[in-house]
């Protein structure tokens, strides 16, 4: 028994415990729902049928999108048959890896575990990322690759963060805003090596290109001119205009922060696309905080800076200059450089807290406190029942209350250094 405890132990202090039970919980909750759904939900419907006419020997309808994300949902309707499992198996599978990728990225741009632990857990419990990443539908094949494609550069592994961002871009259009994350990024920072960044983010064009007709070959079974696939791509997407195609579920990207936005993407389970409240509410104090950081020098902070400023407002000029049709979804890239910035921001004020003021100690409570609202949020929006969500999230909660427990005494000897860091004080 003791030698049970020892590894027991161990575990828990594993700096990978935190992560390991975000994933289960998640994987837990996907498992629960994602056969109640019998019908396609939303956008579902249109990758749904095409699967079945690309499995048909029929080539695809969907010609405005390019391939990758597409045979993903035909190789699941292969594999596990033409129903609720095989259409959404692949995304609750790179909604998971996602989750993994996006703790290395934090972790990588030098944030603690403790607050790479935080910010994961707001991403993987905040309601459009999980919506988005248990429903048959392009932008979490996209996402995955993109967070491929940042945990790579900033591991330096810059020629396979190039090919990253060509099969995010295969597996939806949007996947190419991650090139300029970053390569804004990589300015910020200094622009070293120009010649082989250059050359490694070229990989991505490439790669696009040339991956593009062996991707489509096992949906035409036949040979196709990327470039002429390219030039179809555009404008079928181009041709989505508010002005041609007014649409209730569309809205400008400036509204996606002005004013909560939702659509209903199924009934009974209810799916609603939107951002959590909570999330929602903070992305603009958030990304202030983030700009305040990045103005006072800090490294950590250019990250979700860039990555806010090239995965969403990109959006505003695009669609005033192209009038292209958007909707509350395409947010979604953007929803990790938010948790970034959010945690970021909550865990400098649980630092704070460690001074001896009675009212900073009570900063130390936000981060907790916050995910408890973050959590309730989750258990109202998505469709899981309450007798896995509230156990599992009242678990989860606990644990993020644990690492904000006050520190040891020598620990807090460490705080006024790090308080002058944030104020910008010497």
């Amino acid at each position: 028994m003791a030698k049970i405890a020892g590894y027991l132990k161990k575990f828990y202090h594993w700096e990978y415990f935190g992560l390991t039970i975000i994933f289960l919980t998640t994987l837990i909750f996907h498992a629960v729902i994602i056969n109640n759904a019998t019908s396609t939900i939303f956008d579902e419907y249109h990758y749904v049928t095409d699967g079945r006419q690309i499995i048909a020997g029929e080539g695809s309808l969907r010609t405005e999108h390019p391939p990758l994300g597409k045979l993903f949902i035909v190789w699941g309707m292969h594999i596990f048959g033409d129903g609720p499992i095989g259409w959404r198996i692949f995304a609750v599978t790179a909604s998971q890896v996602s989750i993994i990728l996006f703790y290395f990225i934090s972790r990588r741009i030098g944030l603690s575990s403790r607050t790479s632990i935080l910010a994961t857990a707001i991403l993987a419990f905040e309601n459009l990322s999980f919506v988005q990443g248990g429903i048959g539908m392009l932008d979490v094949f996209s996402v995955a690759f993109g967070f491929l494609a940042l945990w790579l550069y900033l591991r330096g592994d810059w020629p396979l963060a190039g090919l990253a961002i060509g099969l995010s871009a295969l597996a939806k259009l949007n996947g190419a805003l991650f090139i300029l994350a970053i390569g804004l990024h990589w300015l910020l920072t200094g622009y070293k090596k120009p010649v082989r960044f250059i050359g490694s983010m070229l990989v991505a064009p490439i790669s696009f290109v040339a991956l593009s007709p062996v991707f489509n070959y096992f949906i035409f079974h036949q040979w196709r001119d990327p470039v002429e696939d390219i030039r179809m791509m555009l404008s079928g997407t181009g041709a989505l205009t508010f002005t041609d195609y007014p649409q209730e579920i569309a809205s400008y990207p400036w509204e996606w922060i002005a004013l909560p936005k939702a659509i209903t993407y199924y009934s009974d389970p209810r799916y609603v696309g939107m951002i959590s409240p909570t999330l929602w509410a903070l992305i603009i104090p958030s990304i202030g905080y983030i700009i305040y950081k990045c103005l006072k020098g800090n490294n950590a902070a250019l990250l979700p800076f860039s990555w806010f400023t090239t995965t969403y407002l990109f959006w505003i000029p695009a669609t005033l200059v192209t009038d292209r049709v958007t909707y509350v979804f395409y947010f979604y890239p953007a929803v990790g450089s938010v948790a970034l910035a959010l945690a970021i921001g909550l865990d400098d004020l649980a630092e704070l807290s460690f001074s001896s003021s009675a009212k900073r100690r009570l900063l130390g409570l936000l981060p907790p406190f916050f995910f408890l609202l973050h959590m309730i949020a989750f258990i109202i929006l998505v469709p899981v029942p309450l007798y896995c969500s509230i156990p599992l999230s009242l678990l989860l909660v606990c644990y993020i209350f644990y690492l904000y427990l006050p520190p040891r005494s020598e620990e807090v000897g460490k705080v006024p250094a790090l308080i002058s860091e944030i104020s910008g004080s010497p």
